[in-house]
């Protein structure tokens, strides 16, 4: 809705100014002129000249140059070829428009003289390739597909993040200005012995969406910026419908690059919906993660946060020493009642060096800080888990008490 109340600005603007009358007129001075190249290269001024003036007044309504830039390369992928009879957002030159718009230079057009000579070069060069050969099918669609993937991929180079109207407010840097976005910290090599030069290797190329996919996900309403983000995320390969699939779900780019930090590697996009369904954000995975200072796989988060394994209980429990446990071990602990504060207990009664399993069989067996203390008043002094259960079953701690005895096995 905000871009197409954007491109109807401008179509109000052109009808403010009456420029569809000044286009007739236009029209007719064309035609009287045809053969005067000054009245072309005129008109042509003019032409480029209104449209500019209609993107200023549409610009200021919509409250954000970014966004009318955008739905300007919108337009251009889902138009069609259709004859224009009338003054309309689409008209003049577009990356030239929205290079105005982003405040990027704009190339000086050339001379007439300049122009006319090469495209009579480039008219004749060309009627002498179709008297060669008939160009296919496949390559008519490419020639009238170009304008469009070149825009595509300069908007996607040079323009910007969107600026809200608060943050310009507060004052948020101007449109040229504004910095690229940040996916995340860079690395800096460190420098070689001997101060010999470092090997340079060259990055690999970021995957980038088809054409095709391109227009079905603008036609499927996804923004641009969600496209662009999911490219710099490593997720250019996907299928419309994957990405449609992660919008309903919830992942956005900033939740896929969180997630991704937190493993260690490039999630698929199946994982990422299933952790998001899951109710597992991305503060709790890096959190977890740092805790038990070791990267996790999307099924031990899911099982870790449906246990109410925290990342707090994470961190006491590896400074009692079960850091390297398992996210099951984990769970297993957290869902047989064993604390941080029931292992320092035990910890401090003599059961020392204690696994996991022999935790959770104490605390099955209902071996409480308090019954140990008891056996240890009664005079019993060993640390075997299986006699202190064997114990608990049979009821021996008030005999212990009693009788000082050491032995009840």
């Amino acid at each position: 809705p905000s871009e197409t109340e954007a491109l109807l600005a401008h179509e109000l603007a052109h009808i403010r100014r009456f420029d569809y009358l000044v286009n007739l007129l236009q029209a007719s001075a064309e035609a009287l002129l045809y053969y005067h190249p000054a009245a072309w290269w005129i008109s042509s001024r003019i032409r480029a000249e209104r449209e500019h003036c209609c993107d200023d007044e549409a610009a200021a309504a919509c409250g954000s140059r970014v966004a009318y830039g955008k739905a300007l390369a919108r337009l251009e992928l889902l138009r069609g070829r259709a004859p224009l009879l009338l003054p309309a957002a689409t008209g003049g030159s577009l990356v030239q428009r929205i290079r105005r718009l982003a405040g990027q230079p704009v190339p000086v057009a050339p001379r007439p003289a300049v122009a006319a000579l090469v495209g009579l070069t480039s008219l004749l060069a060309l009627l002498a390739g179709a008297a060669a050969t008939s160009a296919p099918a496949a390559h008519q669609l490419a020639h009238y597909a170009a304008p469009a993937t070149r825009l595509v991929s300069w908007v996607r180079s040079n323009v910007p993040a969107p600026i809200s109207r608060a943050a310009q407010a507060a004052g948020a840097p101007s449109l040229a200005g504004t910095p690229a976005l940040d996916t995340g910290p860079a690395s800096s090599p460190s420098a070689p012995p001997n101060g010999e030069a470092a090997p340079t290797s060259a990055p690999s190329p970021t995957p980038r969406f088809s054409q095709e996919t391109l227009a079905e996900m603008l036609q499927a309403g996804i923004s641009t910026a969600v496209i662009a983000g999911l490219e710099q995320t490593g997720y250019g390969k996907l299928d419309a419908s994957d990405v449609n699939e992660m919008q309903q779900a919830g992942v956005t780019p900033d939740y896929a690059r969180i997630m991704n930090r937190a493993v260690g590697r490039v999630l698929r996009s199946d994982q990422l919906i299933e952790l998001r369904q899951a109710g597992v954000d991305g503060p709790y995975a890096a959190e977890i993660c740092a805790a038990g200072r070791a990267a996790l796989d999307p099924d031990a988060l899911i099982e870790l946060h449906n246990a109410g394994v925290g990342p707090e209980f994470v961190a006491q429990m590896r400074a009692l020493g079960y850091g390297s446990l398992a996210a099951d071990d984990w769970v297993d602990l957290r869902s047989a009642g064993v604390t941080p504060d029931y292992i320092s207990a035990m910890k401090a009664l003599g059961l020392e060096s204690l696994t996991a399993e022999q935790l959770i069989q104490l605390r099955s067996s209902d071996v409480t800080p308090e019954f140990l203390r008891r056996l240890r008043r009664g005079g019993y002094e060993g640390n075997s888990v299986e006699e202190v259960v064997q114990l608990r079953e049979r009821g021996d701690a008030v005999g212990a008490a009693s009788t000082g005895s050491t032995s009840y096995l």
